[in-house]
């Protein structure tokens, strides 16, 4: 299931971490518990605890290791952090010394909203081979301007999941986020995930015109700034065209207003050279605030148009 089964997965318990050099004794050795290793890599570390012994004890002497300069080096390539007792778990990002919050601490829950809370069955469900590769690769999202690393909620990762099978199964759909779930990095990381399918040459994300300007757009392309892949944003409907006929694949930020005034005026003759081009790619469109962003006749009209498109809305209340 990932990399063709060609990737490797090792645990490592109790892997010491010397003093720095000129410390002495202020900067004692530490041992970590349990270390998980991906090609190599250090990539997922493990803090256990007794069952009578508080979880936050367990972030607490994190958060001092890494004060202490114990996450440097290769361990510095480290993208995620579990704490664990035998009846309570959660995970967080790894961040800069001083930068660790208890309230990017994330609790494990099923698909059905149920938590998980025992060590075993959550080692089970998230750092089975095929998870664990995911959440440190797929599921997590550099902010450029926060400098911080996110990892997914449950709840975003099985959104990004649904909507991948649905793809595969070449059919629309929407998701449902309340406001303030971190609906613009849901949908930043749909974008950017339905890329990898190899059939979508395109991805375009759509915006309503009176939030192109405002935190959805500068968002994004906070978050793309560390990915592979580049976000453009469209300033008129000439770069919209010049972007949609280009051969390589990528997440296109515009307006519905932008996409309906290019059909027009292909419709009165003009980019003949990509309109056909480009009423033949195979493209996803993710539209923000699908509720207003579209009406049911506009996106008909764009359907019609790109008629190989599949379309995911993303909506909210309050």
């Amino acid at each position: 299931d990932v990399a063709g089964g060609k990737s490797s997965y090792e645990v490592v318990r109790q892997a010491v971490r010397p003093r720095l050099a000129g410390t002495q004794n202020v900067d004692p050795d530490r041992r970590f518990d349990v270390t998980l290793l991906i090609n190599g890599l250090p990539l997922i570390q493990l803090e256990l605890k007794k069952a009578t012994v508080e979880l936050n004890q367990a972030f607490n002497q994190i958060e001092k290791y890494a004060q202490e300069g114990k996450y440097t080096g290769i361990y510095s390539l480290l993208q995620m952090f579990v704490i664990m007792t035998p009846d309570s778990t959660a995970y967080f990002a790894n961040a800069e010394p001083d930068h660790f919050n208890k309230a990017f601490l994330f609790n494990w829950r099923t698909r059905d909203n149920h938590p998980v809370e025992n060590g075993l069955v959550f080692t089970r469900q998230v750092l089975n081979i095929s998870m664990a590769h995911k959440i440190v690769s797929e599921y997590t999202v550099i902010d450029q301007e926060r400098q911080s690393l996110i990892l997914l909620r449950p709840y975003q990762i099985y959104t990004i999941e649904a909507v991948m099978h649905r793809i595969h199964d070449h059919q629309d759909g929407f998701v449902w986020h309340t406001t303030g779930s971190g609906k613009t990095l849901t949908s930043y990381k749909v974008a950017r995930n339905l890329l990898q399918i190899p059939a979508i040459q395109k991805t375009i994300f759509v915006v309503d015109r009176r939030d192109l300007d405002q935190q959805t757009t500068s968002s994004f392309l906070s978050y793309a700034a560390n990915d592979v892949i580049d976000i453009d944003e469209t300033d008129n409907t000439h770069d919209l065209v010049k972007r949609l006929a280009g051969n390589d694949k990528r997440v296109i930020v515009t307006t519905i207003q932008k996409i309906t005034t290019m059909m027009r005026k292909f419709g009165e003759g003009k980019y003949q050279k990509d309109s056909e081009k480009i009423k033949d790619l195979r493209v996803a469109f993710v539209v923000d605030e699908c509720h207003r962003a579209v009406t049911p006749q506009t996106q008909k009209d764009i359907k019609g148009f790109f008629h190989n498109s599949l379309w995911y809305g993303f909506t909210g209340t309050p």
